[in-house]
């Protein structure tokens, strides 16, 4: 692979991770078809799914719970293996504000997100993501009220 090749790849992936962000804020679940392949693997903590059609359920499920988010990647580190194969890593930040009666709560997470993408054509997809939580603050109450969620009650100390 030339070096302009694999400059190219680096940033339409860095570019996808980009929108990603943008995608997920907007809560617009069906262009998540841009950013990850139709059998995406996915692994978010304690919940793990098979599917862009899962991942899609899995996301709205918690953001439509809350107000406005704000999702920030960065220090992302790109590899391009060969044409067709690339690895990521992402540090990621979200931040979620309650809604209505819960619009003055806010909870972050941090972490990284580990992708394994795939070139089929001219697009580059996500095959494989692993989030690795690392720091949990504020109140989960911005997603869940006062309902405490299964995810979090397997968490000790969060």
């Amino acid at each position: 692979m030339h070096l302009t090749e694999q400059l190219a790849a680096e940033r339409d992936i860095s570019r996808r991770l980009i929108e990603y962000a943008y995608i997920v804020d907007a809560k617009d679940y069906d262009r998540l078809r841009e950013i990850f392949s139709d059998d995406v693997d996915h692994h978010y903590g304690l919940t793990t799914s098979h599917g862009v059609e899962s991942l899609k359920k899995m996301v709205a499920g918690y953001l439509d719970r809350c107000g406005p988010t704000q999702h920030l990647l960065g220090s992302t580190t790109i590899d391009v293996l060969d044409e067709h194969t690339a690895t990521s890593r992402s540090y990621v930040q979200a931040r979620h504000r309650g809604r209505g009666l819960r619009r003055r709560h806010v909870f972050d997470i941090s972490g990284t997100y580990v992708d394994r993408w795939t070139r089929s054509g001219p697009d580059w997809r996500i095959v494989h993501r692993q989030a690795e939580w690392r720091i949990m603050s504020g109140s989960v109450r911005a997603l869940f009220g006062r309902r405490r969620p299964p995810l979090l009650q397997r968490l000790k100390g969060h």
